[in-house]
């Protein structure tokens, strides 16, 4: 499970500040301006409120399986840059133990991670930082070449305050330009 791996970097990090960024990512531009937590947040959902942004679980089913209060709102996140502290590995030692003993039924999930029903990181995350009430802003510096989110050039995206170019999902999901962008900056 690729999750053993990512709720487990404050385990595998020796130090005091971490920046994770998935393999199959680039930089090209800065991203060395955060002074506390960050993960790319796409936005809050809550109970009752259709929220597509969380791929995993509807509101509802989230609430209920981690038994969480009505009003507590779920964070939908990106793991694929993250920056953390020491005074962090709260978070991810909640979000272990979260995946550790209550785990999803992920042939629920509207959306698949892997093809066989791997557990996402980002759902355990997603909890532990709704538990924990972190604030999360709503930006990225990760630009993701998906299908429907239109063909950019770097200088575009350095405009668009974007310093990262980085696959999610399965190859069927990328545009074509994406892939000639990442590899003539490889």
């Amino acid at each position: 499970q690729p999750s053993d791996v990512k709720l487990y970097l404050n385990q595998y990090t020796p130090y005091d500040q971490t920046y994770y960024i998935d393999a199959d990512s680039i930089v090209f531009g800065n991203f060395d301006n955060y002074n506390k937590f960050y993960v790319e947040c796409q936005g809050y959902g809550s109970k009752g409120v259709d929220f597509p942004e969380m791929l995993w679980a509807s509101m509802e089913d989230l609430h209920e399986h981690f038994e969480l209060e009505d009003s507590v709102k779920i964070p939908a996140i990106n793991s694929s840059f993250m920056y953390f502290e020491k005074k962090d590995f709260k978070v991810f030692e909640l979000a272990q133990d979260i995946y550790e003993n209550n785990k999803y039924d992920m042939r629920k999930a509207p959306q698949k991670w892997g093809r066989n029903m791997n557990q996402p990181d980002e759902l355990y995350l997603n909890i532990a930082l709704a538990k924990l009430d972190y604030k999360l802003k709503k930006e990225t510096l990760v630009h993701y070449p998906l299908k429907g989110s239109g063909a950019k050039h770097i200088k575009q995206l350095k405009e668009e305050g974007k310093s990262i170019l980085s696959f999610a999902g399965d190859g069927m999901n990328i545009l074509p330009r994406g892939k000639e962008i990442y590899d003539r900056l490889m």
